[in-house]
């Protein structure tokens, strides 16, 4: 964590409101918020449920907060007061402030003829990017306050991490990873039903088919889940493999009876679902793997799918001809630690074994944490690094707000940092990690 909290004054959020803007683009700002909230004056907009893009939400509420648009407020915000959205507005701007000397390299290192302007305002701009970019920045500035060469990564077509810090004799590679609230899947369903609708198609083996997610799979991936499968996947033949999206287990039950018969008179879809899994495939997951699933509780969709439809032998009675069960199983919201130590995997292919590499996790529901759990989350990501030599350390950051009685925004970051105890490459002796280390960071009065 920071050691001392900066305080900003009305005046400073206004000259961080307009770094933002410019940077942005203030004539695409107006174009965008015009589009998407002008379109009826009269029209109340409710930011908690209103599908509207985050760039655009924060930069609406800064400014009526600011005093530069005259708009109701949503009777949810309290007038004349700072919000989270606004705030985080006004902080992208005063990251970008302290970017002046920051550089663009190619992933070798080479200088890129680009402005910093020019390498991010199309990112931030999409509402798909808009998080992560912001996010980079964010850590950009971080090292810039410490005194070190900021230099973003140009990707393109070759992986890499986003962030270049030349140091003696070597350069320290960032890979900035955003964690977010668990159970905050955007447009999962269709993606889960496209998944479902392909592993079907390729396979038609009577087996259970039990997917763990470490996040959501892109569109392209559902549709290529055939892809990521060996043959004994495709098969009626129990195996494991892991994909880029968290791993997929089968469990065969061909040697029992192929048709499986359920009741159908007075149960609806659900409650024929519920039957069909407790008396056939519950067992077989807790004799195969030990685990005591529960169909609701334990899975977030979950489907039986056959190569024959199912029929109806009477008016009482269906069956069920080698079934397949897809299971997608995810993270309970309460648990708080799984998104974050999970964000190692998404770093595959990023680091060399030549480079100093940090891993920067940023978790915005840190606060949430009780000391017990981040006991745990330090137990895990030390656990991480020992199987990750690439990694030579990693961060762990939130931010804290709060406007005070002088009319002063206190704003922190919160930074906590483990290094690993045996990696390919160390971090530098004259190199400055931010905040304290993860075992100071949980003594925080914020983890009561």
């Amino acid at each position: 964590m920071t050691d001392t909290v900066e305080q900003s004054t009305r005046e400073e959020l206004t000259n961080s409101f307009e770094t933002a803007v410019e940077f942005i683009g203030r004539d695409w700002l107006e174009s965008q918020f015009e589009e998407h909230f002008d379109n009826d004056p009269d029209e109340t907009v409710d930011f908690r449920t209103d599908e509207k893009p985050d760039l655009l939400i924060q930069y609406h509420l800064a400014s009526v907060y600011l005093g530069k648009r005259e708009e109701k407020f949503p009777e949810f915000v309290p007038e004349g007061q700072p919000n989270e959205p606004a705030l985080r507005f006004t902080n992208l701007g005063k990251f970008i402030s302290e970017l002046d000397s920051a550089g663009i390299v190619t992933p070798e290192g080479q200088s890129v003829d680009k402005s910093l302007r020019d390498f991010f305002s199309h990112r931030l701009r999409n509402p798909d990017e808009y998080k992560q970019s912001s996010y980079e920045i964010k850590v950009g500035s971080i090292y810039s306050q410490l005194g070190d060469e900021v230099l973003f990564i140009e990707e393109g077509n070759q992986k890499a991490p986003d962030i270049l810090i030349p140091c003696e004799n070597t350069e320290v590679r960032i890979e900035c990873k955003r964690c977010g609230i668990p159970g905050d899947l955007n447009k999962r369903d269709g993606i889960y039903q496209s998944l479902i609708n392909r592993l079907t198609s390729v396979s038609q083996t009577p087996a259970i088919f039990l997917f763990d997610f470490s996040r959501v799979p892109t569109p392209e991936e559902a549709q290529k889940i055939d892809e990521y499968l060996p043959d004994e996947l495709c098969r009626s033949t129990e195996a494991e493999v892991s994909v880029p999206f968290g791993s997929i287990r089968v469990l065969p039950y061909r040697e029992y009876t192929r048709t499986k018969r359920i009741p159908i008179a007075g149960l609806d879809a659900g409650e024929q679902l519920e039957f069909f899994y407790d008396y056939y495939i519950k067992p077989v997951i807790y004799a195969k793997t030990g685990e005591e699933l529960e169909l609701y509780e334990d899975f977030e969709r979950a489907t039986i799918e056959t190569h024959e439809n199912k029929v109806a032998i009477s008016s009482r009675e269906a069956d069920y001809f080698d079934p397949m069960f897809v299971g997608l199983r995810f993270d309970s919201e309460d648990d708080l630690i799984t998104p974050i130590v999970r964000q190692f995997d998404a770093t595959r292919g990023k680091f060399d074994k030549e480079h100093p590499n940090l891993l920067h996790i940023d978790v915005p529901y840190l606060e949430k944490l009780s000391r017990d759990d981040f006991v745990r989350l330090h137990q895990r990501l030390r656990g991480k690094l020992k199987v990750n030599s690439r990694v030579s350390a990693v961060v762990v950051t939130t931010e804290f707000t709060e406007w005070n009685e002088n009319n002063q925004l206190d704003y922190a970051i919160f930074c906590g940092s483990e290094e690993n105890l045996d990696p390919y490459i160390a971090v530098p002796d004259d190199f400055e990690l931010p905040g304290y280390s993860l075992e100071e960071m949980r003594d925080n009065p914020m983890f009561e």
